[in-house]
């Protein structure tokens, strides 16, 4: 979900992940995250401001799982040199999966672009660009979440685990 418009994005955004996370096919299952501190903040900011979802978000928020202490319990490699973000872990990881060639990629560079796209005064190519880039740093960090869980996974396996 990326709201574009400059509205207040907090109800399409709580209406979107019940719709996503709590369908049929979704009901159950773990949501991965990543020093998942702030996703779990967010979901309860959701339920506390749309009571009527209340039950639905606190279902969500309740099948985070982090991969970061699970990552900092289990994992280190010298390229991460002593550092746990996911961009770092990626990076040593999977080195091919770089953030470097993508014009949002970092954090604060998708907040910067967020706020371009709803300035009414940008352009409607730059707005469109933006949004591009920022869906591209979006699915490259879904992506990442995905492989490390796997490079975990197996990981795990190798050492005899699941």
């Amino acid at each position: 979900y990326l709201n574009a418009d400059g509205s207040d994005p907090r109800r399409p955004l709580a209406d979107a992940l019940v719709q996503t996370l709590l369908h049929d096919d979704a009901r159950a299952g773990s949501i991965v995250a990543y020093n998942a501190s702030f996703e779990r903040t967010c979901v309860r900011g959701l339920a506390e401001a749309f009571p009527e979802l209340a039950t639905a978000l606190e279902d969500i928020e309740g099948r985070i799982v982090d991969l970061l202490p699970i990552t900092r319990n289990h994992f280190y490699h010298p390229d991460q040199r002593g550092s746990w973000s996911i961009k770092s872990v990626i990076a040593a990881v999977l080195p091919a999966m770089s953030y470097a060639e993508l014009e949002v990629g970092d954090g604060n560079a998708a907040q910067l672009a967020w706020l371009d796209i709803v300035d009414p005064n940008t352009t409607a190519e730059r707005r469109q660009r933006l949004q591009d880039a920022l869906l591209t740093y979006c699915a490259r960090d879904t992506l990442a979440m995905v492989e490390l869980l796997r490079c975990l996974r197996g990981s795990a396996g190798a050492q005899g685990g699941d």
